[in-house]
Parts: structure tokens; C-alpha cells; sequence
């Protein structure tokens, strides 16, 4: 049953997993992209900068503690990363008004902050054009209109707060999952547990369904990023399985 569970989500993510493990003693050095810019420098100096590019930044960043991921998310709400922000123990989310998207999360048993910024995308030419004549042209505004019905069914930019919700929580369940395992291993009495594990199944299959509904291509640039990265967490927990 691992075994085809590993398969299914290594196939799902189409070679897109790093399993590349980033030694606690790399040092790396704070990019100086302009998204990295809006962000302030984090405490520790050890980690990896996974990704620099103009549209996105990723820095997995190591020999963090709680208390220091708490003041880092302080020290990126007074650089104006609190619209929309969603907080918790170990995640936060939040756009600037610029319309950059910020995600932190936190791993405490490997102390790692985990930092994703996104830029906004470029309005084009065309789009500001039927903006500026909106009012004044019944056919523009119909145009517009219709438009917006056959473009916007996804956000182009950032990680929508519902599909960093399902992931979460189909990482959490992973999570009980392996959990469970583990205590099955170890028990004398692995009949008692059948329920139980039924009922672990049952999760599995809502999950799956959910996600079946979510291809590749309908996935930006974010939010194909942070599902590689999630499924990545899944792989590696997996592993630690007999």
C-alpha cells in the first residue's frame, strides 16, 4: 500500500519532485531580486535560495525556531504583507498592496522556514484600454464582461487561499496517516485496527478526488510550485515508513 501510494504522487507531480536534502551547514546568500527586496533578511544565514527569478522567490531557510518565525512574519506584516493574511502556528499567507503574494511555513521538527513571495502579473495594454473606455462604450463594457467569464476562472498569479487550503489539508492527513502506520507496525493486536485503517482509506479516496479535478495545466506558476513542494513533504515522510 505505500509503495502505491509513493507511485501515485510521484506520478502526479510529473518529475517535478526535489528530493535534493540541503545540508544544515549551507550558507546562502539573500538574493537581491526586487522580490526579495520587499522582504526582510531572516535571522538565520543557513538554507538554500531554491528559486530567483523576477515573477517568483523561494528560500528554504534552516536552523529556524518558532520564536523566530513568529518574528519574522512581524517583521514582513511592517513591510505591508497584511491584505488578506490567513495566521497560524506554522503558516503564513498575505498580499502587499502592490498585489505581491507572501507564503511562510514552518517545519518545527527540521526548524526550516519555508519562504514563497510572487509578483503580480502585468496588466497589458489591450486590458487598460477597455478599462479606460469602459464607461463609455457599451461594446467594450460587453467585451470586458464577457471576458472576464472566459479568463478569470483562476487566478494567473499567486496561491489561491482554497487550493493552499486543500493541500494543507491533504498533507495533514498524510500526516495521521503515517502516524497511524507506525503505531500498526509496532502493534500485537493489527486486527483491532482494521477499522481505523478503513476509515484512513476513505480519507484517502476524498482526497484524491478532490485533487483529480485539478490538472497541471490549469495550475500557475505559485501554486504548481508549492503543490510540487507539499508532495515533496509527502515523499520524504513516506519514506520514513518500513
Amino acid at each position: 500500500m505505500i509503495v502505491i501510494v509513493a507511485i501515485i504522487i510521484a506520478s502526479r507531480i510529473k518529475g517535478y519532485i526535489n528530493e535534493t536534502v540541503v545540508p544544515n551547514q549551507q550558507t546562502y546568500h539573500w538574493p537581491t531580486s526586487a522580490l526579495a527586496k520587499k522582504l526582510p533578511k531572516p535571522k538565520s544565514d543557513r538554507g538554500e535560495v531554491t528559486t530567483d527569478s523576477d515573477t517568483i522567490l523561494s528560500v528554504d531557510v534552516r536552523k529556524t525556531t518558532q520564536a523566530d518565525f513568529e518574528d519574522y512574519i512581524e517583521q514582513c506584516r511592517e513591510k505591508g504583507f497584511t491584505v488578506d493574511y490567513d495566521r497560524n502556528s506554522t503558516s503564513y499567507s498575505a498580499y502587499d498592496k502592490d498585489k505581491c503574494n507572501l507564503m511562510l511555513d514552518y517545519e518545527e521538527d527540521k526548524k526550516i522556514m519555508e519562504i514563497y513571495a510572487y509578483a503580480p502579473k502585468k496588466e497589458d495594454s489591450k486590458k487598460k484600454e477597455l478599462k479606460k473606455t469602459k464607461s463609455q462604450n457599451k461594446t467594450v463594457k460587453k467585451h470586458t464582461t464577457k471576458k472576464k467569464k472566459t479568463t478569470n476562472k483562476r487566478s494567473s498569479t499567486g496561491v489561491s487561499p482554497k487550493f493552499k487550503k486543500m493541500m494543507d489539508c491533504y498533507e495533514e492527513f498524510f500526516d495521521e496517516y503515517i502516524k497511524f502506520m507506525k503505531k500498526y507496525e509496532k502493534s500485537s493486536d493489527q486486527v483491532s485496527m482494521m477499522t481505523d485503517y478503513a476509515k484512513y482509506m476513505e480519507k484517502y479516496a476524498k482526497y484524491m478526488e478532490e485533487l483529480e479535478g485539478i490538472e497541471n495545466e490549469d495550475l500557475n506558476a505559485a501554486e504548481l510550485a508549492y503543490y510540487t513542494k507539499v508532495n515533496a513533504r509527502i515523499m520524504e515522510k513516506i519514506s520514513e515508513l518500513n
